[in-house]
């Protein structure tokens, strides 16, 4: 019987020829392959929140000899996380969650701020794919704050 230990199981995905082309088939294999491995690895599910990566990532930045102001700006970017978010599990975590979260510091924060705060989540989700915590980065379909947006704080 298919999926049983031991058995080999033949999966098919049919791409849709209106959208992509070769560009996207070839990512969706590399993402389907990251799927299959993370499945076959998997011993025991660890729910890692986004706060647990964060604190990974700087440990992880520190070792590898980024600049002193480099990782305390990392931490800067984690205290700016809501506790909400911090307790989210990141295999959980979306898109429309950063979209939201970036709204919510728009009242206090200036845009550059924000796609400060954007880059530093999107390099730790980076990481995270490389560690095999997640298998898609959901920073690659939020949108934060685009540069010649707004010229003043809001709130303040």
């Amino acid at each position: 019987m298919p999926g049983e230990i031991g058995q080999r199981t033949k999966v098919v995905h049919v791409a849709q020829r209106d959208r992509g082309g070769r560009g996207e088939a070839v990512a969706a294999l590399e993402t389907f392959a990251r799927e299959v491995e993370l499945e076959c690895n998997r011993t025991e599910p660890v729910m890692r929140t986004l706060g647990d990566l964060m604190d990974a990532y700087v440990e992880h930045c520190r070792r590898t000899g980024k600049r002193q102001g480099t990782i305390e700006s990392y931490g800067m970017t984690t205290k700016r996380l809501t506790p909400a978010l911090k307790t989210k599990p990141i295999v959980k975590l979306t898109a429309h969650d950063l979209d939201q979260f970036y709204g919510e510091p728009a009242k206090t924060l200036s845009a550059n701020s924000i796609r400060q705060t954007n880059a530093v989540l999107r390099a730790a989700l980076a990481q995270a794919v490389k560690w095999g915590w997640i298998v898609a980065n959901p920073t690659a379909g939020a949108t934060p704050p685009s540069a010649f947006g707004r010229t003043e704080r809001l709130g303040g």
